[in-house]
């Protein structure tokens, strides 16, 4: 929520600082993991990242039967979230950067 303002414009804002010395308390899976989402997801814009997600089946799956434009509060399970990562973790390898990339570009139809 604190960033939400930011819509699809890049954030660059001070707020960040309240996330220094948190690394300490990470373990290397915990630092690998933030270094590859940030190096990743983190170099496209917003309207990138919503062409993406919005492509997803958990996405497709709770919009299933409202129009393109038309608004929803319907929840996403995290059951359904879960299930499509499995398959995406199959499918991608999703623990490098490259495939991460791939598999952004395929969603969005960037390539």
């Amino acid at each position: 929520n604190i960033f939400k303002h930011f819509r699809y414009n890049v954030i660059d804002d001070p707020k960040f600082v309240m996330f220094e010395g948190y690394k300490k308390y990470l373990d290397d899976k915990d630092k690998y993991i933030i270094d590859l989402v940030v190096n990743t997801f983190g170099q496209y814009g917003g309207k990138i990242l919503e062409k993406t997600t919005h492509k997803e089946s958990p996405w497709l799956l709770a919009r299933n039967g409202f129009g393109e434009n038309v608004p929803s509060n319907e929840i996403i399970s995290k059951e359904t979230i879960k299930e499509y990562f499995h398959e995406l973790i199959n499918e991608y390898d999703i623990s490098k950067e490259e495939n991460i990339n791939k598999y952004i570009l395929n969603l969005s139809n960037i390539i």
